[in-house]
Formats: C-alpha cells, sequence, structure tokens
C-alpha cells in the first residue's frame, strides 16, 4: 500500500502531471459522446434551428437561449396551448437566465454541425478539459507538493461534473466554472504572487480576475459561488494590508453589482415556479432551503450518497435523508476540525465552499450544481487524505480519534479514486437513459403533421415536464432537422396519483385528482404552491377551456372541467393513456361513465 502511495506521490508531483490530468479528464467524458439530445436540448434546438411558424412562440434573441418563459402571460399561454408548460402554470411564470456566453457556444454547435449531436458533446468535453486544466492550476497554486496534482485528479474524477459534462444544455456550468476558476487563480496572483509582484503587476492581475469574473457570470448564475472563495481567500490566504485587500476585490464587487442590476433590469430571474426560490424576494423560505439543502450537497461532496432524488421521495424520508447528511458532516468534522486549526488553506477550502454553497440552495437540490462549490471540497479531501498519507502534525497518533480521523480520510480519499469514477460515468448516462425511456413511453405518439389531429390529450403522463419534451423531440428530430409540429398537446394530470374521471357531455370531461393536480417534483416546475389557484379560475386554450372546480385548503386544484371545442369523440383528439412502460391510446369515456386510473410506479429499467 505504501508503494502505492508512494508512486501516487511521485507522479502527482511531477511536472507534467497537470496534463496527464487534462488527458484524463477528455477520456473520462469521451463516453458522453452519444449522447444525443435530451430534454432542454430539444428546446435550444427549435429555438436556434428551426424556422417553422409552428414554434414560433418560442422564438427568442440567441443571447436569450435560456430564456424558458419571461413572465408575459400572453405567451406564457401560447406555451401552455402548445402542451409544453401544464394547464396549472402561473400566467406571470418566469424562467429567465442571463447566459450569453454559454449561449455563443449553442450557437456556434448549431451553427457548424446542427445535425451532429456528438460533435456537440466534444465541445462540452474540450470544455471541461478546459475546466480540469484550470482547476489543478488553481490547486497547484493553493496546495503544496503532491496534495495539488491529488485534487486536480480528484476534481477530473468527482461524480458530480457527470451530468454538466454529459447534458449539453448544462454546458454552461463547465463555462462558467472554467472562467470563474480562473478569476480566482488570478485573484490569487493578484494577492500573493509568484514570490511576491510588484503592486503595478498586481493590479493588472487583478483587474484581469475581475474581467474573468465578469464573463464567468455571463455564462451562468453558478458564478455567483465564486463570491464565497474571494471572502475566505481574503480571510486566510491573503496577507496583505485590509486596505489593499479590499481595494484588490473592489473592481469584483463592482463587475457583480452591474451583473445584478443589469439581470433584474433584464427580467432575469425564476418567479412563480415551485423549483426555485427567490432569495430577496422570499428571504425566509431561502433559508430554510439553505438549512436543508446545503448539509445534503456538502456531505455528497464529502463522501455521503448524492441528495439528486430529494424532491421526489416522502417528507418522512426526505427528514431522514437531512439527518444522515448531517450526521456524516459530524463525522467528517473530526478531521477536517484537527486540519483547520493546523493549516489557512483548510480553513479556505471549508469557508469558501460552504459559502460558495450557498446560492445553489435556491433551486431542487442537485449534485450537479457543485461544479464552483464543489472546488474547495475536493480540495480538502485532497489536503485530508495527503496529510493522512504523509503522516502531517494534525494527524491523531493513538486512541479512538485517530481510528475515527484516519477511517473518515480513508473512506472519502478512496471513495473520490475508485468510486467516484464508477458514479461519474453513471450519472453521465442518467439524463440519456432517461431520454430512452419516455421515448419508450411515447412510442405510439405521432411523428408527422395531420390534417384532422389537433390535439394529443394524456390521461395521466408520466411526468409533467419529461412527456411534453419528448413531444417536443418526436415533433423536432434528434439530429435530422426540425420539422413541423403534428399536434398541440394537453396533460390533463400526472399519473403518480388516483385520477377519476367522468364525461358529463359530448363535449366535457370531469377529472378529479387525489390529493391535487400538482404537489412535489416537476410538478411544480411551472407554479409555486404558495400561489393558490381558486375555484373558478380558467385556462382558456384554442380549442380547450379548463375550470377548476375544487381545490384543496391550501389551494392547489382536486378537480376541474375539460371543455373541448368538439366532441371527444372527434378525430381531431388522440386519447393516451399511461398504462405500466406505454403510453397508449384509449377511448373516450362514454358519457356519463365513470373511469378510475390508479397510481402508477414509472417502470424505468
Amino acid at each position: 500500500m505504501s508503494s502505492l502511495v508512494d508512486r501516487l506521490r511521485r507522479w502527482l508531483s511531477s511536472p507534467h502531471a497537470t496534463a496527464a490530468i487534462v488527458l484524463v479528464a477528455v477520456l473520462v467524458g469521451l463516453p458522453s459522446l452519444g449522447g444525443g439530445l435530451v430534454i432542454d436540448d430539444h428546446w435550444h434546438r427549435i429555438t436556434l434551428a428551426s424556422h417553422d411558424a409552428s414554434w414560433s412562440v418560442l422564438a427568442k434573441p440567441w443571447y436569450e437561449l435560456f430564456t424558458f418563459s419571461d413572465g408575459d402571460p400572453a405567451r406564457t399561454r401560447r406555451i401552455v396551448d402548445l402542451g409544453l408548460f401544464t394547464w396549472w402554470t402561473d400566467p406571470r411564470l418566469t424562467l429567465a437566465f442571463f447566459r450569453p456566453v454559454a449561449a455563443a457556444t449553442h450557437l456556434l454547435d448549431y451553427a457548424l454541425w446542427p445535425s451532429h449531436p456528438w460533435i456537440m458533446h466534444a465541445h462540452s468535453v474540450a470544455w471541461f478539459a478546459a475546466l480540469v486544466a484550470v482547476a489543478a492550476w488553481v490547486y497547484r497554486r493553493l496546495c503544496p507538493s503532491w496534495t495539488g496534482g491529488l485534487a486536480g485528479l480528484l476534481f477530473a474524477l468527482d461524480h458530480t461534473h457527470g451530468i454538466p459534462i454529459a447534458w449539453l444544455a448544462n454546458r454552461n456550468a463547465l463555462v462558467a466554472g472554467v472562467f470563474a476558476l480562473a478569476a480566482l487563480g488570478a485573484h490569487d496572483v493578484a494577492a500573493r504572487g509568484e514570490g511576491g509582484s510588484p503592486p503595478r503587476r498586481a493590479a493588472l492581475w487583478s483587474i484581469g480576475s475581475a474581467a474573468l469574473f465578469a464573463v464567468a457570470l455571463g455564462s451562468g448564475e453558478g458564478a455567483t459561488a465564486l463570491a464565497g472563495y474571494f471572502a475566505a481567500h481574503l480571510l486566510f490566504l491573503d496577507a496583505r494590508a485590509w486596505r489593499t485587500k479590499l481595494a484588490s476585490l473592489a473592481p469584483h464587487a463592482l463587475v457583480g453589482a452591474l451583473w445584478a442590476v443589469l439581470y433584474r433590469a433584464g427580467g432575469f430571474g425564476a418567479r412563480g415556479s415551485g423549483m426555485y426560490t427567490e432569495p430577496a424576494r422570499e428571504p425566509l423560505q431561502f433559508l430554510a432551503a439553505v438549512a436543508k439543502h446545503l448539509p445534503m450537497l456538502a456531505a455528497s461532496e464529502l463522501g455521503a450518497p448524492p441528495p439528486d432524488l430529494y424532491a421526489f421521495l416522502p417528507l418522512g424520508v426526505k427528514i431522514g435523508f437531512v439527518a444522515f447528511a448531517l450526521l456524516f458532516l459530524l463525522w467528517a468534522a473530526t478531521a477536517i476540525a484537527r486540519a483547520w486549526r493546523a493549516d489557512p488553506v483548510a480553513r479556505f477550502f471549508v469557508v469558501g465552499s460552504a459559502l460558495a454553497i450557498v446560492p445553489a440552495c435556491a433551486t431542487l437540490v442537485s449534485s450537479r450544481l457543485l461544479v464552483v462549490p464543489g472546488f474547495g471540497l475536493i480540495g480538502l479531501v485532497a489536503l485530508l487524505g495527503a496529510g493522512v498519507a504523509d503522516g502531517a502534525a494534525w494527524v491523531p497518533r493513538d486512541g479512538a480519534s485517530r481510528r475515527l480521523v484516519r477511517a473518515y480520510v480513508l473512506w472519502a480519499s478512496a471513495g473520490h479514486l475508485l468510486l467516484s469514477p464508477l458514479a461519474l460515468q453513471v450519472t453521465m448516462q442518467q439524463l440519456p437513459r432517461l431520454e430512452r425511456v419516455l421515448e419508450r413511453f411515447a412510442v405510439d405518439l405521432p411523428t408527422a403533421p395531420s390534417p384532422t389531429l389537433k390535439r394529443i390529450v394524456l390521461l395521466n403522463a408520466v411526468d409533467a415536464i419529461f412527456v411534453p419534451y419528448i413531444f417536443l423531440a418526436h415533433s423536432a428530430g434528434n439530429g435530422e432537422g426540425a420539422t413541423r409540429m403534428p399536434a398541440r398537446i394537453l396533460t390533463m394530470a400526472t399519473g403518480v396519483r388516483v385520477v377519476e374521471l367522468v364525461r358529463t357531455d359530448d363535449h366535457t370531461m370531469v377529472v378529479r385528482v387525489d390529493g391535487g393536480f400538482y404537489r412535489s417534483g416537476t410538478e411544480l416546475v411551472t407554479r409555486n404552491l404558495d400561489v393558490p389557484m381558486p375555484v373558478g379560475s380558467r385556462v382558456e386554450l384554442t380549442d380547450v377551456t379548463i375550470e377548476v372546480l375544487a381545490t384543496g385548503p391550501d389551494g392547489v386544484p382536486t378537480e376541474a372541467s375539460f371543455r373541448f371545442a368538439e366532441s371527444l369523440d372527434a378525430e381531431a383528439y388522440l386519447w393516451e393513456r399511461w398504462e405500466g412502460t406505454r403510453l397508449v391510446g384509449v377511448r373516450p369515456p362514454a358519457v356519463g361513465e365513470h373511469v378510475t386510473i390508479p397510481p402508477q410506479i414509472p417502470k424505468l429499467f
């Protein structure tokens, strides 16, 4: 074992280690090349590559590629009518993200190789390689000897990078990460220099760091995490006078303030969605989210299971998940606290990561949000592992504390070196596998225009959001060029709860859902539970009028009528029902007939 550690130490101390680690990153990402287009990628394809008037409602300037809903009720209603949003969508929903730099990379994809998704994925792998190269450079600046090389290797193998590598629409996390970590490295040069930098040279590095920070913010909101590292660097690594330290960060503060003003003035942000919390508008909800999400995200990077399914779990299991994360952090703290007392870099990693995770708590908890926040935690794991291997002074020499510390460090280090690469490969296949599953569910949906078909009606869709994306994929093609949509779609309800239907007349179906039409997970993407839909609320589509007939105590609809412009038996409508592993065609009930559809459990494999 010691000889293996010695070889690893020599290799990671080599000046050629960084190039080898970047090569590892490329090899790690290569399996993603066959991933194709998934989920939001189809929206991007139609936005950038389709010239069909059927999709005109999605049209936005390329630099607003990540604007899905802009708060305009008329536009939102048109998207609902198309079927890409559920009928219970908040008319003033805003899901608009300012990412022009990342958008430009997708514009390049569709300008040069629009029918070759594998090249788009190679483009993402190149960004990941750049991210690892920059991270390795910063780690070597911060950490002594082979610890920096070990941190770079762990960063290249980290499982939290799987979705950003494999999901084209999540490339923004990689792009933002490249410029954010480059900004951090440049700031470290300005603050600590290479054996001491002249004031003028330090000022240039500081200005360059602020410019990189600006590009990072233009790539993705994840770059806001960098503010936490700047604060931690100021506290623990920058030995200059306070006046000089604050002056060095003044350009960054100006960049952040200008970005915030432009972001708000441009109408960007997330409002009306149960998937996001706005810290300034909903401070109490945001603080509650931080209390739950931060421990789970930090623990998942330090060796605990990822929390990606948390939003879909029952309440009791959620409480258990948070409790386990806190207990795991207590175990990790047995080693972290000792390194904290001995090493300012450890203090920088701990505080920087903790602050960096806070912005990520504003949305559904997911390990894919850790590209920038995870930088410090991965560095901390490397520092702990190298410290134990080198017999650092902070490592206990005997007793129970020694066993406890070494057990955690062994678990975290071996897990990142051996288990994390396997989890990374599994994670990279997660969304492509989901895409194949949903395609299997939707195999009977039409893929070509029909002169008579006006709307596909899903009685109990497998998912409130993902099935419409499959409809979008069927309509636009996956690498074969965009085509005309065959029909609109309407998801009456999701199938995870009991759905009761009764046809009251030739044109009307009344639907009742046990517990409410939307309660958890992706059902809340387009409406917040805090915004009720009272009895009498109406949603007017081109050929369907939906009216809320009953609600629960919190204003969530439990019963609604769907009145169609034509008879339910007309050829204008194609009725589909989720059964087991398929969406199957069905006939609408007869007038007066009552149908109960039991809850379904997705058979994914």
